[in-house]
């Protein structure tokens, strides 16, 4: 079992494989905004975006700037859904878009202890692990929303932490409002949203679960 992942984003398309402030209420901002946290590889938005102070666990000490682009379309994504959200950026993927599973589940563990309403987990693949699945029941205990990505396999193998209980697992449409066909799909998939559009600076759409989830998420932080 493989304890390592690896985003890899391509123009027009992002594929995730395997290989291995102050707060009125728990989860506001002193603005009332739900937080959302963006378990990626950091934030790096325009200033004036509602991106709160985060945490870098891949180089400790330092902010959490998205050196690899993935987690700021996330992000973007998330913001173009709920301008109400603050999004909490929490840095696990390196510039490579690698991180062992613990990593990733120490991340949704810093964002449930840190205020997070929803937890985004744009990751996937086929074998998680117990750290992992923790995380997901810590979260669930503390009453927080995790969203995941189904996957881009288009097969219908569980990919996780999206197949784990208690998690909304999302599959993606494609322009034409149909399952794409490079969506991981099955019984374990909760819901689908759509998984291609323009993001940020990109001058053609991307497409994947990764941003079928934060639609979900944002969704999800609005209601």
């Amino acid at each position: 079992m493989s304890r390592w992942i690896v985003v890899l984003t391509l123009l027009g398309l992002a594929n995730l494989f395997v290989f291995a402030v102050a707060e009125a209420a728990p989860g506001l901002t002193a603005e009332g905004q739900t937080v959302v946290a963006v378990i990626d590889t950091g934030v790096s938005l325009p200033a004036g975006s509602s991106v709160l102070p985060g945490v870098d666990l891949v180089a400790p000490g330092t902010d959490a700037a998205d050196e690899n682009g993935h987690g700021t379309e996330v992000a973007a994504t998330l913001a173009q859904n709920c301008g109400g959200c603050a999004l909490l950026p929490v840095r696990v993927l390196s510039r490579t878009g690698a991180a062992p599973w613990s990593r990733v589940a120490a991340g949704i563990v810093w964002a449930v202890d840190h205020g997070a309403n929803v937890v985004n987990v744009s990751i996937a693949g086929p074998s998680g692990s117990p750290a992992l699945r923790e995380a997901v029941r810590y979260a669930a205990r503390s009453g927080v929303l995790v969203v995941a990505s189904a996957g881009n396999t288009g097969g219908t193998e569980p990919q996780f932490p999206a197949a784990y209980p208690g998690v909304v697992a999302v599959a993606a449409t494609d322009p034409s409002g149909r399952l794409a066909d490079w969506s991981s799909r099955g019984a374990w998939v909760d819901t689908l949203a759509p998984g291609c559009g323009r993001r940020t600076h990109r001058a053609v759409p991307v497409c994947g679960t990764s941003f079928a989830a934060p639609v979900v998420s944002a969704r999800l932080a609005a209601s």
